[in-house]
């Protein structure tokens, strides 16, 4: 045992004094300054030679420059200096010289120890100003002592890589026997399928490459319907899932059919994608393929976490010649990088589905249900919403799906890596978007709950506030080595937070709470206190959660009754969904009188996002989940997706499908998990109510192309046409819609498309016009126009109007030459400009 013992501690040593050597290799010395200008240039100084350190920028006011640390203890000096004419002022203060985590020195300390000294600057210790007294001065540092930095560095990371060694050597010690097991499986597995595997690989590799070189490379196979870049995309992401779908099928027949289906989807999901760009895409994008000069602002403001590090890993491995080669924007590669993350999303949520929560085995072809739900996904507007415009939608939605799934299965099957799975995911979604907060909570509970089921009395509640407390450290730790790995890898700024830092992110709900009942109380709470305060009413507000989930699992009268607590979750739905029904039916509510109106308006708005027979499906499951003899939680799933997340939904005012997505993709899922384990044994009749049902839906969606930024089902045409209803649509693939429009416009009155400027309202824009229309500005709504004339078209899209963003509104009295309509519902009006002139005198007052 000795022997074992000592043999474990020695490989831990070696492998921890390999890691500690590699990190004194590869770490950077690093300079930290705040400075508001970001006018600061670093050059560091050996025999009086100069040479400048790339600077970098994070959160508008740090400067940040790198060098590694086995160079730095080669130099004597550092010389930061400040560009500008005599006279200039800027600030510096906070100067911190760290060595990777590790903080060297701070401002005070050099202060403190005569580390600084200036040459041609005034510095103001007071306001820390400094006023520059000739060109090119600098602060110049004498280096501080790094070798005491440098050994307290290799120190503290070989101490921490020795004990996280040791635990890693000594569990699998205990568990040996189990891990070889694991190991021979796994090697068994690839000998059966490394034939399969190869010619997968082959055919991934051989097929886009084609492609590539034929029709993108060398065009000598024209695509006129559609982008070349989009054909490869969507032959990569359809071959992702055909190989998913040829190991769950020996039938022909039903492989053939689901091909047919996800093809016809996936087709949907990428069509006409880079043909336009939607508001803040842009941005969006090249914060990400730019990393190292972004301003990261989406990730100040606490979102997009997951989008940062998977997009900017992919974006390192992108080859910037085919965007130096005029191949592909940089805009269209981001769009096409990041529909094709969501489909390999997706395409893990429906395997999980299928294996572990949808009964198959005796039921249908296992690949039916694979399809059932990747189609299902897919015929959800917020999901191609979220697929087509790149922003912090699809990773917050599809990881959040991700997670409960995860969860239902660790429900179900007890087993624990799907727990754990299920809590990552969470936080993954969370982290991208705040709005999967309470399922994250939730989750996070039942989690706990699952594991500690078995524990009764005070043993219970130990483990209780045990598994809470250590869920709540993982996820800490997890959240913290994403930050590390985006910012200090990827970005290379690190370190940018601590693990207060990374607190503050995962509590933002709570801490605004806080902040508000201060502001309400007139009292001003420290961020220490708000933080501090908020991770302990969490970790308190979990125990309570779970112990009541155990008082009421645990009950007689709730087993005696579970129908009735059925019915409670299942009841309140059906009069959710009829409202939101009869609401587009019978009348229409102003939704800004009262909160009773907001909360019917928003029923109508979770309702019309489903396509009428997923609608139709929704219903069905939640009349055989009344009917079902036993306790089923995805009816709870259920209701908080819908009547108790409208409620948070209409008070904090986010009453939009897109701020729901996540719920309802949740809630279309839960509804086919229940029907396909209790439908018939028919496979023929099955596949033939599929493909009807799936070829309904494609048309019923086509109409909202190409972005899915509005829609209304079947069922919703006729109220909108009673109603004279007038449609929000368009996020700015406007500007592609309304050129199509005026083409044929144009087409049908013999109209010089040459001589045509067109003018929208929202901000968009267009990468393919195919047409000879002059594309104009937005900026009109604001400024106004100067000389409109009748070869200018301005359009005033719905959403503009109702938004206020056109400083005028509507012009009275002018008749559009243009009424644009999605199922009887106005979406947009256009007007010649030289039946504006009167409109346009309004802005020169």
């Amino acid at each position: 045992m000795k022997k074992t013992t000592g043999k474990r501690i020695l490989l831990a040593g070696i492998l921890a004094a390999v890691i500690t050597v590699l990190a004194f290799l590869t770490v950077d010395f690093k300079i930290e300054i705040h400075n508001p200008d970001a006018s600061v240039v670093v050059k560091i100084s050996e025999n009086e030679e100069q040479r400048e350190i790339p600077a970098k920028r994070f959160e508008g006011n740090k400067v940040f420059a790198n060098i590694t640390l086995r160079d730095m203890l080669s130099l004597d000096k550092i010389y930061l200096y400040i560009p500008g004419s005599p006279g200039a002022q800027t600030v510096i203060s906070d100067i911190q010289l760290s060595i990777g985590n590790t903080m060297i020195r701070s401002y005070k300390q050099l202060n403190e120890e005569a580390y600084i000294e200036t040459k041609n600057l005034l510095v103001d210790e007071n306001t820390n100003i400094v006023t520059l007294q000739t060109e090119n001065p600098y602060i110049f540092l004498y280096k501080p002592s790094m070798k005491i930095g440098a050994i307290k560095f290799c120190f503290k990371k070989f101490m921490v890589s020795f004990v996280l060694l040791f635990i890693i050597f000594t569990f699998l010690h205990k568990n040996q026997q189990s891990v070889k097991n694991r190991l021979r499986q796994m090697t068994e597995n690839m000998k059966a399928e490394y034939k399969e595997f190869f010619i997968k690989i082959c055919i991934l590799i051989v097929v886009p490459c084609m492609i590539y070189l034929f029709m993108i490379k060398n065009t000598w196979i024209p695509c006129l319907w559609m982008s070349a870049w989009e054909v490869l995309f969507f032959i990569v992401g359809f071959l992702l899932l055909s190989f998913q779908l040829k190991r769950r099928t020996n039938s022909k027949r039903a492989f053939i059919i689901c091909e047919v289906l996800l093809a016809v989807f996936l087709f949907m999901s990428i069509f006409d994608m880079t043909t336009y760009l939607t508001v803040d895409e842009e941005s969006s994008i090249l914060e990400q393929s730019s990393f190292q000069s972004s301003d990261f602002r989406h990730w100040i403001y606490g979102e997009s976490y997951m989008n940062f590090s998977i997009m900017g890993t992919i974006w390192k491995f992108v080859p910037r010649s085919l965007i130096d080669q005029g191949l592909i924007t940089e805009l269209q590669m981001g769009k096409l990088l990041h529909w094709l993350c969501g489909i390999v999303l997706i395409g893990f949520i429906a395997g999980e589905v299928e294996k572990h929560l949808a009964d198959t085995k005796k039921r249908y072809d296992r690949a039916v249900i694979y399809t059932m739900t990747a189609v299902t996904a897919l015929a959800l507007p917020v999901t191609l919403l979220a697929l087509k415009n790149y922003n912090y939608d699809m990773f917050s939605m599809l990881f959040g799906v991700l997670g409960m799934i995860e969860i239902c299965i660790y429900a179900k099957d007890k087993t624990q890596r799907h727990g754990i799975a299920g809590v990552l995911f969470l936080t993954c979604g969370m982290l991208e978007k705040m709005i999967v907060f309470p399922v994250w909570y939730i989750g996070i509970a039942i989690a706990v709950f699952v594991k500690t089921e078995k524990n009764t009395g005070r043993e219970a509640i130990g483990k209780i506030i045990q598994y809470v407390v250590i869920t709540f450290a993982m996820i800490l730790l997890f959240t913290y080595t994403i930050e590390g790995y985006t910012l200090g890898i990827l970005r290379q700024v690190s370190p940018i937070y601590g693990l207060g830092d990374t607190l503050i992110v995962l509590l933002q709900i709570p801490g605004l709470g806080f902040r508000a009942i201060g502001d309400i109380l007139n009292i001003q709470f420290s961020n220490g206190m708000i933080y501090i305060t908020s991770a302990t009413l969490y970790i308190l507000g979990e125990i309570v959660v779970v112990c009541i989930m155990r008082t009421v699992y645990f009950a007689d009268y709730f087993h005696k009754n579970y129908k009735i607590f059925n019915r409670l979750f299942l009841i309140p739905q059906f009069i959710f969904l009829g409202m939101g029904i009869l609401n587009r039916w019978i009348f229409t509510v102003d939704e800004t009188k009262s909160f009773g109106t907001a909360f019917v308006e928003y029923t109508s708005i979770f309702t019309e996002v489903f396509p009428t027979l997923l609608l139709v499906l929704i219903v069905l499951a939640l009349v055989i989940e009344l009917k079902t003899a036993r306790l089923e939680y995805y009816g709870i799933i259920q209701l908080l997706a819908s009547c108790v997340l409208a409620v948070i939904y209409v008070i904090t005012g986010w009453t939009s499908a897109r701020y729901a997505d996540f719920y309802l993709l949740l809630y279309a899922l839960s509804a086919l998990i229940i029907v396909s384990n209790v439908s018939c044994n028919a496979k023929n009749i099955y596949a033939a109510v599929l493909m009807t049902a799936c070829g309904i839906t494609g048309l019923e969606l086509a109409g909202s192309q190409p972005a899915f930024t509005y829609f209304i089902p079947y069922w919703g045409v006729i109220p909108a046409q009673i109603h004279g209803r007038e449609l929000e649509a368009y996020w700015g693939e406007n500007w592609k819609i309304m050129v199509d429009v005026m083409d044929g416009y144009c087409k049908d009155y013999g109209i010089d498309e040459s001589s045509i400027t067109l003018n929208c309202s929202y901000p968009g824009k267009i990468f393919t016009n195919d047409t000879e229309i002059q594309i104009g500005q937005y900026w009109w709504r604001v400024d106004g126009y100067a000389n409109p004339t009748e070869e200018d078209y301005f359009v005033f899209e719905t959403r503009s109007v109702k938004a206020g963003q056109i400083a005028y509104g509507l012009p009275e009295g002018v008749e559009p030459v243009l009424v644009v309509k999605y199922h009887g519902a106005v979406t947009a009006r256009i007007y010649r400009g030289d039946t504006l002139k009167e409109y346009f005198r309004q802005y020169e007052n």
